[in-house]
C-alpha cells in the first residue's frame, strides 16, 4: 500500500554510447574499473503536497493558495547501472507521487579522479503513480480487466525458473482465449521475451547463474485489450553446479523465511471470504513450497502445504494465531526456513463498528477521467482526500474522511470536489468542478455526492441503476471488513433517498436491486454447506436493508 515499485529501460543507442566512453577510459588508461562510472538517479515528488490547500473558511482564499510543483522538496535516490528496477518504501498511504529516471556519469579527463565532471541526461517524462488506502485497493480484485496477481517463483535452477500466478480477468463471466506477455527488464530492456497463451505457468531458461531478473506479467484477451502489467517480479537464480560431486551449503539450500504476509478479503470466493498471502522468494534452490501452521483453536487441519502464496482460510469463529514457513526440496531432500512473523487473524463472527469520526463519500459522476483523479477537499482540512474508483462498469467513486481533528468545528463541514487532470501531456492541472458546495452533516456518516450531468436523467436513467450495482458489488465484497453493516445500510439508504429526490424511476430501481441480490442470496440459503460469517452478514444485511426501504415510502405503491 506505501511501496511503489518502478522499473525502465535503457535506449540502445544510450546504452552504445555509454560504452563506448568506459572503453575509452579503459584504453587511455583513466581507470580500470569503470564499472561505477555511471549510475541511474531517481526523482521522486510527492505531489499530494502541491495540491493541498491551508486552513481555511473562505473559499476564494482556499483557491487562491495552492503551491506550485516547483516549491516542493524532490527526493533522489542512487540505483546501480546493472539494475533496472527500483522499489521506493515507507511512503504515505493514498497519495500521488511523480517519479522521472535519468543517467548520471562521471566525466573523466585525466587520471585525477578529484577532477571528474558529473553528467547527466535529462529527466525522463514523469510518472505518476499513487499508493492505496488499502491492500485490497492496490490488488484491484473488483478490477475489470484485472492484471494477473500473485506471481511467484516455483522453481529455482541455476540457468532457468519456473513460474506461476493468477489468472487475469476481463468480465465477470470470462472464458476466453487470454494470452499472457511476459516482459523482463533488468537484462532485456522490458521487452516482451514470451508469450503463453491458456496458462498461468511457464519456465523462463536461457538465464544467467547468480544473475537478477526483473519479470512483470500482462494479458490480453481476443479483442486486444490488454491488463496493466502485474506487479514485478524480482528473483535471482542460484549458482551453477560444475560437476554431479559440486553440491550447495547448508546456508544456500535453506530457503529465506516469507516476508510481507498479510490478509486480504476475497468476494468472488463463496466458501472463503479471507485469504492470507506473502511474498515470492527472491533466491532460493529447487522446488519451492510453504507450510502453514496454525494455533490449536484453528477449525481446520493445523498444518497445511501449499505451493501457492496466496491461500483461502477456513471461516472460524475463533481468533487464532498463524505463521508460514518457505520449504525448499533439492534432490529429494527438504529443507525448511525459519518461521514467518506471527499474524493474529480475528474471529469472522465479530461485527464489526466504526469511529464515530468517519465519514464516508461517495461520489457520482458521468464523467470517468482516464488520465487523473477526482479528490474532496474540506474547506477546513488543508489535505484533499482522493476519490477511489470503485468498480469498472459505472462511475462510481468513494473516500473516507477523518474529521476527528475538525470535531470541534462541525459547523465548517463544507466540501468541493476537484480534479487533477492530465489536459496535456505530461501536463496535469488540479481544477475544481463548479462553485457547488456540499455540507457533511455531522449526525450521518454517509454522503452522496452527484456530480452527473442534467441530461442523465432525461435519456439514461440506467446510469442509476449501474451506479446502484458498482455499490453493492463494492460493498459484498467489504462487509463487516473494513465497511461495517451499519454504515453499509447508510450508504444504500442515502442512495435511494438520493435517486427518489432525483426523480429516478423507483421501481426500476429495485427490480435492478432485487433482481441482483435474487441469486447470490439464493446460493447462500440453498447451499449444501453452511455459509460463512460473511454470508450470514450478507443476509443479515440484506434483511436489514429491505426490512429499512419497507418502512420508507420508497416502496410504496403510488
Amino acid at each position: 500500500m506505501n511501496r511503489i515499485t518502478l522499473g525502465w529501460k535503457l535506449e540502445d543507442v544510450s546504452l552504445t554510447s555509454i560504452e563506448g566512453y568506459l572503453k575509452r577510459c579503459k584504453t587511455k588508461g583513466l581507470q580500470a574499473d569503470t564499472t561505477k562510472l555511471w549510475w541511474f538517479e531517481v526523482r521522486v515528488i510527492d505531489i499530494s503536497s502541491s495540491m493541498q490547500q491551508r486552513p481555511s473558511t473562505d473559499i476564494r482564499e482556499m483557491e487562491e493558495k495552492v503551491e506550485s510543483k516547483a516549491d516542493l522538496e524532490p527526493l533522489y535516490f542512487t540505483v546501480a547501472n546493472d539494475k533496472r528496477h527500483m522499489v521506493l518504501k515507507d511512503l504515505k498511504e493514498n497519495s500521488k507521487y511523480e517519479i522521472s529516471v535519468r543517467t548520471c556519469i562521471d566525466w573523466l579527463t585525466s587520471k585525477d579522479v578529484n577532477k571528474k565532471i558529473k553528467k547527466e541526461s535529462s529527466f525522463t517524462s514523469p510518472l505518476h503513480e499513487k499508493t492505496y488506502k488499502t491492500f485490497e485497493d492496490m490488488l484491484g480484485l473488483l478490477t475489470r480487466p484485472r492484471r494477473p496477481l500473485f506471481p511467484q517463483v516455483i522453481n529455482f535452477e541455476a540457468t532457468k525458473v519456473q513460474l506461476k500466478w493468477w489468472p487475469a480477468k476481463f468480465s465477470k463471466n470470462d472464458s476466453e482465449d487470454i494470452t499472457y506477455r511476459i516482459r523482463e527488464y533488468n537484462h532485456h530492456q522490458g521487452v516482451v521475451v514470451a508469450t503463453v497463451k491458456d496458462t498461468t505457468k511457464w519456465t523462463f531458461d536461457g538465464l544467467k547463474p547468480q544473475y537478477e531478473y526483473f519479470v512483470t506479467i500482462s494479458a490480453v484477451n481476443q479483442q486486444e485489450e490488454e491488463t496493466k502489467e502485474s506487479w514485478p517480479l524480482v528473483f535471482k537464480t542460484c549458482k551453477e553446479r560444475t560437476s554431479k560431486e559440486h553440491t550447495f551449503d547448508q546456508a544456500e539450500l535453506t530457503p529465506a523465511s516469507p516476508i510481507d504476509v498479510r490478509l486480504f478479503r476475497f468476494s468472488e470466493d463463496k466458501k472463503h471470504s479471507q485469504w492470507v498471502c506473502w511474498g515470492s522468494p527472491y533466491e532460493g534452490v529447487g522446488k519451492i513450497g510453504y507450510e502453514m501452521q496454525f494455533s490449536s483453536n484453528y477449525k481446520d487441519e493445523n498444518t497445511k502445504f501449499v505451493e501457492s502464496i496466496a491461500n483461502p482460510l477456513v471461516p472460524s469463529s475463533q481468533s487464532y494465531l498463524f505463521f508460514v514457513h518457505t520449504q525448499s526440496e533439492f534432490e529429494g531432500i527438504e529443507y525448511t526456513s525459519s518461521a514467518s512473523d506471527t499474524l493474529e487473524v480475528i474471529s469472522e463472527n465479530i461485527v464489526r463498528t466504526e469511529s464515530p469520526f468517519m465519514y464516508h463519500i461517495v461520489l457520482l459522476t458521468s464523467k470517468e477521467l482516464k488520465n487523473g483523479e477526482y479528490y474532496m477537499q474540506p474547506i477546513i482540512d488543508e489535505a484533499p482526500n482522493l476519490f477511489e474508483k470503485i468498480a469498472s462498469g459505472a462511475n462510481v467513486y468513494w473516500c473516507v474522511w477523518d474529521s476527528n481533528p475538525f470535531k470541534s468545528q462541525s459547523n465548517k463541514w463544507i466540501m468541493k470536489i476537484k480534479t487533477f487532470e492530465n489536459v496535456k501531456r505530461n501536463n496535469y492541472q488540479m481544477t475544481w468542478i463548479s462553485d457547488e458546495q456540499w455540507r457533511i452533516d455531522p449526525n450521518v456518516q454517509v454522503l452522496i455526492v452527484d456530480i452527473s450531468e442534467k441530461k442523465l436523467l432525461g435519456r439514461h436513467q440506467d446510469a442509476y441503476g449501474d451506479y446502484l450495482l458498482a455499490i453493492l458489488e463494492y460493498l459484498s465484497s467489504r462487509i463487516n471488513e473494513p465497511i461495517p453493516v451499519v454504515i453499509a445500510l447508510e450508504v444504500l439508504n442515502q442512495y435511494f433517498q438520493h435517486c427518489e429526490n432525483k426523480g429516478v424511476d423507483k421501481k426500476k430501481l429495485i427490480k435492478k436491486f432485487v433482481d441482483t441480490i435474487k441469486t447470490d442470496l439464493s446460493t447462500l440459503i440453498n447451499g449444501t454447506e453452511a455459509p460463512p460469517w460473511e454470508g450470514v452478514l450478507s443476509i443479515i444485511f440484506i434483511f436489514d436493508f429491505v426490512e429499512c426501504i419497507n418502512k420508507t415510502k420508497l416502496l410504496q405503491p403510488q
